[in-house]
């Protein structure tokens, strides 16, 4: 039984790839040991990553017991349970209020293992607060739904992908986590012959242009959301191998990390106030690959 202390009062989602890097697979029964202090702030990063390296080690066959220091009542753990991470982590821990419905005001955790659809929960989510129309929050919840089905079928992850999302209407802005783990970007591009010479970077970099991938997905998905997450002033943080690309105030940046997570993280954050459309972003690339 490999044993893994986690400290949710500190740091983002960095101590737990960390943590889990020098594993090459799953193939382990884990037991995780959780600290935190009964009134920390919510760092709310955490979960996505943590619940989809326990579902894949679950799905892979093996025993991972999660356990909180602190199981009293509080806000930490109260959010964390109405957002569905809790119970996706095995956790048995009293709600203490109704569940009401996410009502356009987020999704709650869901796991998706199957072809994924821009179903009305999503929509929903982009057509309230987004200076949207209805075509353009079906357009976004479009571009979404083809990042999740990237990991669901075609990361060759057992787990599938865990998708969450929240809006912050005090702040005017809404995050979102896509987090697999499967092969990631570069072993999943490198098996189609044209990407074979590439090393790692120019690999996700090339993920991001329009119409390249690995042939099953990724490209256009990826490419529609990085472009109109830099028009839109919003941010972008996709973390795949030992890579990281950030797109934050307009500036695309690759980093080479210090550590590796095998599959992908993306993690989205959106502005209320939007001028451009992945509409606008579509007509335009198509006109230049027109006049190309």
């Amino acid at each position: 039984m490999e044993k893994i202390n986690l400290n949710f009062d500190e740091g983002g989602m960095k101590p737990i790839v960390e943590a889990f890097s020098k594993y090459k697979s799953y193939n382990n029964d884990f037991e995780i040991f959780i600290k935190h202090k009964k009134n920390s702030r919510i760092r709310v990063e955490k979960y996505p990553v943590l619940c989809s390296i326990v579902n894949e080690i679950r799905k892979n066959g093996n025993t991972c017991n999660v356990i909180f220091e602190c199981k009293e009542s509080c806000n930490q753990l109260n959010y964390a349970e109405r957002m569905g991470f809790l119970s996706s982590l095995g956790v048995n821990y009293k709600y203490p209020l109704s569940k009401r419905n996410g009502g356009g005001r987020f999704i709650e955790l869901k796991n998706i293992s199957k072809i994924y659809y821009p179903g009305k929960e999503v929509i929903e989510v982009f057509e309230k607060n987004f200076n949207f129309n209805q075509d353009d929050a079906y357009d976004i919840a479009t571009v979404i739904s083809e990042l999740a089905n990237n990991g669901s079928m075609h990361s060759e992850s057992k787990g599938g992908v865990m998708l969450y999302c929240q809006k912050y209407p005090t702040q005017k802005f809404l995050n979102l986590y896509i987090v697999d783990n499967g092969i990631g970007i570069y072993k999943a591009m490198n098996q189609i012959k044209k990407y074979k010479g590439l090393d790692e970077l120019n690999t996700l970099k090339k993920s991001l242009e329009f119409g390249e991938g690995n042939g099953k997905g990724y490209g256009q998905g990826l490419f529609l959301v990085s472009q109109f997450i830099k028009i839109n002033y919003g941010y972008l943080r996709l973390i795949s191998g030992k890579y990281l690309y950030l797109v934050k105030e307009g500036i695309e940046q690759f980093h080479e990390l210090d550590t590796c997570y095998s599959g992908v993280i993306i993690h989205i954050g959106i502005p209320f106030d939007i001028n451009t459309s992945i509409q606008d972003i579509m007509d335009k690339q198509l006109k230049r690959e027109q006049t190309a």
